[in-house]
Order: structure tokens, then sequence, then C-alpha cells
């Protein structure tokens, strides 16, 4: 008598489910923001730029900018990553590409560059470029250490202190929103305590 098959199934196809979901959650990381200077071979004045870098496994994607004395602006048009070394090209407008080469590091973008303008001419050059740092999320407990004069700032403090709160795990979300509560109740009575007596 055959062995029913239908649970192992069932079950390989939930591991599969469960790796790709996995999978796709660390596959796509927040955009990372990079600013510095191209600094030209040629000894021309420094190009302030910006990048934008979006990493997806070991594919780069994003935007950059670069101003004065050479302005422009456009997509990342192809890039990848391999371990520390990485490369990527864009396209800033007028005709104009750029190439970047070299290494991809948790807080800087170092390597050598090459801009092709219009007419052909090559521009070659170092560039160094810093990770900006992503704007901290105030913390829930952080919320409610100004000082408060009305029930209508506690009240906004609550909702800023909800929204903070983790939605990945309910647990941690409940826990999160009950401290909130207890510290909207603390903040509604110093505030009302506070208020000043009502004119006769």
């Amino acid at each position: 008598m055959g062995v029913p098959l239908r649970p192992l199934g069932c079950f390989a196809s939930l591991l599969v489910l469960l790796a790709l979901t996995a999978g796709g959650s660390t596959a796509f990381a927040a955009p990372e923001t990079f600013r510095g200077l191209l600094l030209p071979e040629n000894r021309s004045p420094a190009i302030p730029i910006s990048v934008e870098l979006d990493r997806s496994r070991r594919q780069l994607s994003g935007r950059m900018a670069t101003s004065a004395p050479l302005t422009g602006e456009g997509r990342v048009l192809s890039g990848e990553k391999k371990g520390y070394e990485c490369n990527f090209k864009s396209d800033i407008g007028a005709g104009r590409t750029f190439t970047f080469t070299g290494y991809c590091l948790t807080d800087v973008l170092e390597g050598k560059y090459q801009l092709r303008m219009a007419e052909g001419t090559l521009l070659n050059g170092d560039v160094r470029l810093s990770r900006l740092e992503p704007e901290k999320k105030p913390d829930s407990e952080e919320l409610f250490n100004p000082p408060l004069r009305s029930v209508a700032q506690c009240l906004t403090l609550n909702s800023a202190c909800l929204a903070a709160c983790p939605r990945t795990d309910y647990n941690a979300e409940f826990m999160c929103s009950n401290r909130c509560r207890q510290k909207f109740a603390a903040c509604k009575g110093k505030a009302t305590t506070a208020l000043p007596a009502a004119a006769p």
C-alpha cells in the first residue's frame, strides 16, 4: 500500500513559500545616499556629486546628480556589486554618461570615474563619497520628554508614539501600543493639572 504524498507535498510547498518570503525580505534594502566630490585628473575644479543607490543582491540601481561646474542628473542604467568591488553607469543628460569603478563599502564609495561627454571627450579622475546617515525615527520613549502644556499636545504625541510602533510583530506592536497608552494617560494627567485656573 502506497504512502499518501499530499501532506509531504503541502509541507514542501510551505517550505518553498517561506524561503521565497525570507529571500524577498532581505533582497531589497532601503536606498543609501552618498555625497562627495569628483576630483578630475587634469586638476580642473572639483565637481560635487550625490548618488542614491538601491542594492538588490548583486545589482545596483538608483539615481545620481552632479553640480556646477558640471551640472547633470539621471538614473543609474546598470551596476553590480561583487564583494566590496562595484561598478555602475549613469546617463546624466545632454548626451553625457558617467561610469564608476571601485569599492562600495558600508560608509564610503571610493574609486575611479570616467565622464564621456557628448562630443566623445573622456574625462577621468578619482571619486570618494561618504554615506549620509539616515534620519533616526524618534523613539516612543523620547516623544514624551518635551514639556507639555495642553491635552492637544498629548494627543499629537500619542499619535506619533503609535505610528512609531513596529508593525511586523504582533506582540511587539501590542506592548508598544500599551506603553503609548500609559504614557498618554500620564501626559494627560500632568497637562490637566498644569492648566491654569480659569478666571472667575
